[in-house]
């Protein structure tokens, strides 16, 4: 965002054309996913359909307009099925009947909170460093109210927006460090085999680590992750810079980015739908899925971007 908004989206009608071409992106393929994932689940039983049979009411009305849109979907996890209506709970874990079951597509909650951003993000990114740095304080600062009112930190920091701002704008003080330092970073990508094995064995650390924190969870080993991530976050501009400096990556780049959105709205109903508990083939099926709705859908509707005006430049810059 922090890229695109600083430079393709930077001139006259800029802000018009990234809300529209957002919602192109977006919208379309929700639409498509929600419609076939309602279609497959509720043909079949599976625990959606079996959350959708226990409400009534005025309840079947809310939970289907608030998956009509992304946007919202984070709601379902402050709330319970109670009496075959919606209820507040304060900890959906402990619920004996999760509203969340209601989601067609579950991980869309993620792509609620992303939407978020997206809505802000032109008033974020463009700020300074100061004022961004603040704003990431500030987010933080939501992690010690919760924590202080002993709150549930799922949802009320994994889930809730004005807590997951902080890890948004890192991000973007992280692009613009770089963009700060753009010699140094050519230097550094400068050699693809290199760039590689370290790429790579930053995210065998991640995993390692990880897997071992899990397995020891009363022990320092989780508080290492956090310099882990920091290192990732750090390492991440790499990833979008490569491809331009190394034509042979940029088809592949392409198709991986087309092809993330309906892989992440898909795998979750496949996986339910299946009930497959290997992996690799929840990945693959999804990955094929994805390809085909990318291509039947996204492609088709690129055509229809939106493009910035570009500024007129004075008679004597032209000559």
């Amino acid at each position: 965002m922090t890229l695109t908004l600083t430079s393709t989206y930077a001139g006259h009608g800029g802000l018009r054309a990234y809300y529209a071409n957002r919602a192109l992106r977006l919208l379309p393929l929700y639409a498509v996913c929600l419609a076939a994932g309602t279609a497959l689940l509720f043909a079949n039983g599976n625990a959606t359909r079996e959350a959708w049979r226990g409400l009534r009411g005025g309840s079947v009305a809310v939970a289907a307009a608030l998956q009509a849109l992304p946007l919202g979907q984070e709601l379902f996890h402050w709330l319970e099925i109670r009496g075959g209506a919606l209820a507040y709970t304060p900890a959906f874990h402990e619920s004996a009947s999760q509203a969340w079951h209601l989601l067609v597509l579950p991980t869309c909650w993620s792509l609620s909170i992303e939407g978020w951003f997206y809505l802000v993000a032109p008033w974020v990114v463009r700020r300074g460093l100061a004022a961004r740095a603040g704003l990431a304080a500030a987010s933080f600062g939501v992690w010690g109210l919760v924590l202080a009112l002993r709150l549930a930190p799922d949802p009320w920091i994994y889930r809730f927006f004005p807590a997951t701002l902080a890890f948004f704008v890192a991000g973007s003080l992280v692009r613009t460090l770089h963009e700060r330092h753009a010699a140094a970073v050519e230097r550094a990508l400068a050699r693809p085999a290199l760039l590689a094995a370290g790429i790579a064995a930053l995210f065998a650390a991640i995993v390692g680590w990880r897997l071992a924190a899990l397995a020891h969870p009363g022990t320092a080993l989780v508080a290492a992750l956090v310099p882990l991530y920091a290192a990732v976050v750090a390492a991440l501009p790499f990833l979008f810079r490569a491809p331009s400096l190394h034509p042979a990556l940029a088809a592949g780049d392409r198709f991986l980015a087309g092809i993330a959105y309906p892989v992440f709205l898909l795998h979750y109903p496949l996986l339910r739908l299946t009930g497959w508990t290997e992996p690799l083939a929840v990945l693959a099926a999804s990955a094929a899925a994805g390809a085909a709705a990318w291509m039947l859908v996204d492609v088709p509707l690129a055509r229809f971007k939106r493009r910035p005006a570009q500024r007129e430049l004075p008679s004597a810059s032209r000559t």
